[in-house]
């Protein structure tokens, strides 16, 4: 790696240090402790880390490539410290955060697929750009997917609460194992399958036509211009806002319930 310091006026107590050039290359990033990640694309690598001085050095000698994955430990900073990562590489297929790890685009990158793993107790943001995207959200942490995706697919895993803000032409949910996902924006279709009792709520979505697929006490939600088209089972609901659905199954009404917006 070739490595440029910058010091930063003694009044920040702060330093800032950027590899670029001769990173070895990695597709996936692994973040641990107090670290805010900031992720951009070009057709380069450059990580910039900034803290203080002596926080600095404690994490620089965790840092590391391995496999293909960019591994920052800040796991050992001061309880009042923290280390702030500015990335830019050309794609990454997968991020994991734990302890106090955030990860943020500030502006909208373009991706095929990508798989998030947030075990940290802070929120992080994602902004996606793309014609056809598949999103796997996992762990117990919450995190933000906001874009404008022709084609957009989402997993939600484990007990992770997945916010989309989404302007789509086909959107389709998958939730289990008691995650939780709020949908708003627009879509020409929407399909939500929750199941494993987890729960789904795209009433904020406005779309022409919603279908909704309820399994193992979850719980979905939509609101639909055509008359969407429902399945609840397992003791699992469904609530809808618009006209009057295509219920699959006519021996789970009660578990249907029309709601008013």
């Amino acid at each position: 790696m070739s490595l440029s310091i910058v010091v930063f006026p003694q009044s920040y107590r702060q330093k800032k240090v950027t590899f670029s050039d001769t990173i070895p290359s990695f597709s996936s990033i692994l973040a641990k402790g107090n670290v805010t990640i900031t992720f951009r694309q070009d057709d380069y690598y450059s990580i910039t880390f900034k803290a203080g001085k002596s926080s600095l050095n404690e994490s620089f000698s965790s840092i590391r490539v391995d496999k293909k994955c960019l591994i920052i430990d800040a796991s050992k900073l001061p309880e009042n410290d923290y280390l702030s990562v500015q990335i830019i590489a050309p794609s990454i297929d997968t991020v994991r955060l734990f302890d106090k790890a955030a990860f943020y685009t500030p502006t909208n990158v373009w991706q095929r697929s990508l798989y998030v793993e947030s075990y940290s107790i802070r929120h992080s943001i994602f902004y996606v750009n793309a014609t056809d995207f598949c999103f796997t959200a996992n762990g117990n942490g919450s995190i933000t997917l906001s874009g404008i995706i022709d084609v957009l697919y989402v997993n939600a895993l484990e007990k992770i609460m997945l916010g989309c803000e989404i302007v789509s032409k086909y959107i389709n949910i998958q939730s289990s194992h008691h995650s939780k996902v709020n949908l708003l924006g627009s879509a020409f279709v929407c399909e939500c399958h929750a199941n494993q009792q987890s729960q789904i709520d795209a009433s904020a979505l406005i779309c022409g036509r919603a279908k909704a697929f309820a399994l193992d006490n979850s719980s979905v939600t939509i609101k639909s211009e055509e008359k969407p088209i429902i399945l609840s089972l397992q003791r699992s609901k469904i609530q809808f806002i618009g006209n009057e659905a295509i219920v699959v199954d006519s021996t789970t009404l009660k578990n249907i319930r029309k709601v008013k917006e």
